[in-house]
C-alpha cells in the first residue's frame, strides 16, 4: 500500500489498551506487544503515526478512558484521520458503544479504522458485516470474565481472603491475602475514640478533640493517594463521620466484613449498597483491638443517639423538653449580644411550632429563660431524688433485690450496673 490511498494522506493514531479486569493475558496483550505490532503494521504500509494513545489498566466495557478521550479530541480537531488497534477488543468490549464508534462516529468524522488481527478495515469493507458479530462476542467474553472473577473472589472471601487496597486504620497488611497485624500507634487512637465515646463525648466532640491535639486523620496517616494528592484545608482535620465509622466497624473486634457493595453492571463502575444480611463476615479473622463487650455497648449507644449531633455548646436538657400546650418539642435557642463590655450569651426556650405558619398548630409565642429553668429543674430533681434515697426502700437490700427480679429487662439492668 502507498501512503496515499484514494488520493488521501493518512495521519494515524495507534490506540493501545490493557486491562486485567477483562481477563487480558499480560504476555500476549501487553502494552509493549501491542505497540510492537501496531508500529510494524504502520511501517509496512507506510502510514504516518501522528501519536500513540495508551490506556493501561482501563476496562473495555466503557469508554471513559483518559487517552481514548484525548484521541477523540484530536479526531474532532482534524489532527488524525485513521485509528489502528491490534484487535476490536482493544478498542472496546461493549458491543453497542464499539459498534456506534465504528459504524457511525468514525464514518461521520471521515476516520478510517483498522483492527489488524480481526481483519477489519472500514475503507476496504465499508459495511463491516462481521464487525457486529465480533463485537457481541467480545462483549460476551467480558461479561463471562467478570462473572468468573466475581465467583473466584467470593470463594476466596469465604475462605478468609481479605480484599483491601489499604489496611483498616489501626492495622497493617502483612500479606497479599489481606492478613492483618495491629499497628499499635494507630490502635491507641482507636481505643481512645471508644473510651471518649463511652465517657459521653459525641462524634463531633471527639473529632474536634483529636484535631485539636494535632493527631493526623486516617487518610494522612495511612498515606492514601486520593488524600495525599488532594490536600485541602480540611484534609488534616478529623470528621465526625470518620469517628462514627471507626465506632461501628466490626474490624476492631476481629471480624472481617466484605461484600458491602457491588457494581450495578460489569459495564459500569457505579456501586450500590448490599443489604446487611447478605454481607460476607469472617469472624476471628485477626486480632481484635476492642473487646467485644465494649464494642456491643458502643453499638447500643450509637443506636440510641443515631443522627443526634452532640456539641460542646449543647445544653443539659437538649431534646428532652416538650410543650405543655401542644405536646410538640420545645426549642432551646442561643443568642449572642455584642456589647461594649463584651459578648453576652443568652439562652431561651420557645415552642417549636410558635413561629411556624401551620393552621391549627400555631402555639403560644412565649419565651422562657433557659438558664433559670435549668437551675430550678435541677433543684427540683435533686429534692425528689433525696426523698427516694432517704426512704426505707433504698435501705432495704432485700426489697431492692425483689424489685429488680420483677423487672422484665432484668438482664439489661444488671449489665448496665
Amino acid at each position: 500500500m502507498n501512503i496515499k490511498e484514494n488520493n488521501r494522506e493518512y495521519n494515524a493514531a495507534i490506540y493501545i489498551r490493557l486491562s486485567k479486569e477483562d481477563g487480558d493475558r499480560e504476555e500476549s496483550e501487553s502494552v509493549t506487544n501491542q505497540r510492537k505490532i501496531l508500529k510494524a503494521f504502520a511501517k509496512e504500509n507506510k502510514y504516518k503515526i501522528y501519536d500513540e494513545y495508551v490506556d493501561d489498566g482501563y476496562t473495555g466495557t466503557n469508554f471513559n478512558r483518559p487517552d481514548f478521550k484525548r484521541m477523540i479530541r484530536d479526531i474532532e480537531n482534524k489532527k488524525i484521520n485513521m485509528v489502528i488497534t491490534k484487535s476490536l477488543s482493544r478498542l472496546g468490549r461493549d458491543y453497542i458503544e464499539t459498534g456506534r464508534y465504528i459504524e457511525t462516529y468514525f464514518p461521520e468524522n471521515e476516520i478510517r479504522y483498522i483492527a489488524i488481527l480481526d481483519d477489519v478495515d472500514t475503507y476496504l469493507d465499508r459495511n463491516c458485516d462481521t464487525v457486529a458479530f465480533k463485537n457481541i462476542m467480545n462483549d460476551y467474553y467480558a461479561k463471562e470474565t467478570s462473572k468468573n472473577i466475581k465467583k473466584t473472589k467470593n470463594k476466596k472471601k469465604l475462605e478468609g481472603f481479605y480484599y483491601t487496597s489499604y489496611a483498616p486504620f489501626g492495622y497493617k497488611k502483612v500479606s497479599k491475602s489481606g492478613n492483618l497485624e495491629i499497628d499499635e500507634v494507630q490502635a491507641d487512637i482507636v481505643r481512645k475514640i471508644y473510651d471518649l465515646f463511652l465517657e459521653g463525648k459525641g462524634t463531633y466532640q471527639i473529632a474536634k478533640l483529636l484535631t485539636g491535639e494535632g493527631i493526623e486523620p486516617p487518610g494522612l496517616q495511612m498515606k492514601m493517594k486520593n488524600v495525599v494528592n488532594n490536600i485541602t484545608n480540611t484534609t488534616d482535620k478529623w470528621n465526625h463521620n470518620t469517628v462514627r465509622r471507626i465506632l461501628s466497624n466490626q474490624i476492631y473486634i476481629g471480624n472481617c466484613v466484605q461484600n458491602k457493595s457491588k457494581k450495578i453492571s460489569y459495564k459500569s463502575k457505579k456501586m450500590i449498597a448490599i443489604p446487611e444480611e447478605e454481607h460476607t463476615i469472617t469472624k476471628n479473622h485477626h486480632k481484635a483491638i476492642i473487646p467485644i463487650d465494649k464494642w456491643e455497648l458502643v453499638q447500643k449507644m450509637l443506636g440510641v443517639h443515631k443522627n443526634e449531633k452532640i456539641r460542646d455548646t449543647d445544653v443539659l436538657f437538649k431534646g428532652l423538653l416538650y410543650c405543655a400546650h401542644c405536646n410538640n418539642k420545645l426549642s432551646i435557642r442561643t443568642k449572642v449580644d455584642h456589647n461594649k463590655s463584651g459578648d453576652v450569651t443568652r439562652r431561651y426556650i420557645l415552642c417549636s411550632t410558635a413561629n411556624k405558619k401551620i393552621s391549627n398548630s400555631i402555639c403560644y409565642k412565649r419565651y422562657i429563660n433557659y438558664n433559670k429553668f435549668e437551675e430550678q429543674a435541677i433543684s427540683k430533681i435533686s429534692e425528689i431524688l433525696k426523698i427516694y434515697i432517704n426512704s426505707n426502700a433504698f435501705k432495704n437490700e432485700e426489697a431492692l433485690r425483689r424489685i429488680l427480679d420483677l423487672q422484665s429487662n432484668k438482664g439489661s439492668i444488671l449489665k448496665s450496673i
